[in-house]
């Protein structure tokens, strides 16, 4: 039988010190039916040169250049946009992942029709050396307002099933979108949209390593109490726009008010010392 195909989106700028090891690493992947798509945002280093030599080397490889800077999620989204395989998946320019990734996550996935994403366990890498494993298991619930509230209380570690595999036509509907904070923390709220539409499988693996450098997408944004409710608030508004019960809304309006009265409470506080 025909293993279900899989397109592994990699949007790329400015990232040459860290690519060639992110791209052997999706060379290196045991499952036999895979692409990976690259798409260059204008880097002004040797990035794209270094995914086309992968191109030429790798006919499952395939490389386009912006002609402008579009940002790293519409970068996303126009490699989305290419996808055509039965799965796909977001990999990082500067992530690595193990030779079993694709084929531990494509066999969660497949084996449970209800899910419409697999993730795995992943660990965070510094540049010292130093590794700390992390995981979510409690995204796997079943029960779609469990998922809901650990998304949008923030619950640690969220961000794992992120790299996971998604069935394509779920994520071709729901591409990356702009939030009322701009694109800071766009991977939380697609991710909660995706939450919406059915449950997660969850490999207990660590098969995702993510690379913590000051470069980083994540370490340019700016975290602050703003953003944060902005995020917050834009969550709550796409519980609000989906199929959901009523009763489902109101349990989500009672998470936020409550993260919101535990904030206001917590200024209080600073403000009397």
């Amino acid at each position: 039988m025909t293993k279900p195909s899989i397109d592994v989106l990699v949007g790329v700028h400015n990232a040459s010190r860290f690519l060639r090891e992110t791209l052997d690493a999706l060379a290196s992947q045991t499952y036999p039916n895979y692409r990976v798509l690259i798409s260059d945002d204008c880097s002004t280093d040797t990035s794209f040169d270094i995914a086309r030599d992968y191109a030429r080397h790798h006919s499952h490889f395939l490389v386009t250049r912006q002609m402008t800077n579009l940002g790293w999620m519409s970068n996303l989204n126009s490699l989305l946009e290419q996808a055509s395989a039965d799965y796909t998946c977001f990999v990082s320019h500067d992530d690595l992942v193990d030779p079993e990734y694709l084929s531990c996550l494509a066999h969660a996935l497949y084996q449970d029709p209800q899910s419409v994403l697999a993730y795995a366990d992943m660990v965070d890498f510094y540049p010292d050396g130093l590794e700390r494993p992390r995981s979510a298991p409690f995204l796997a619930s079943k029960n779609r307002m469990e998922r809901v509230a650990s998304l949008l209380s923030s619950r640690e570690f969220w961000w794992a099933a992120y790299r996971g595999i998604v069935r394509r036509n779920i994520a071709q509907a729901l591409p990356l979108k702009p939030n009322w904070a701009g694109q800071y923390k766009g991977d939380q709220t697609w991710l909660l949209s995706i939450a919406m539409e059915g449950s997660f499988a969850h490999v207990n693996r660590p098969l995702y390593k993510k690379r913590i450098h000051p470069g980083s997408v994540s370490n340019l944004w700016h975290y602050h109490a703003w953003n944060d409710l902005m995020i917050l608030l834009a969550m709550l508004g796409i519980v609000y726009r989906s199929r959901c019960q009523i009763a489902e809304k109101a349990r989500s309006t009672g998470i936020v008010l409550g993260i919101l009265w535990n904030f206001f409470q917590s200024s209080c506080r600073r403000r009397q010392h």
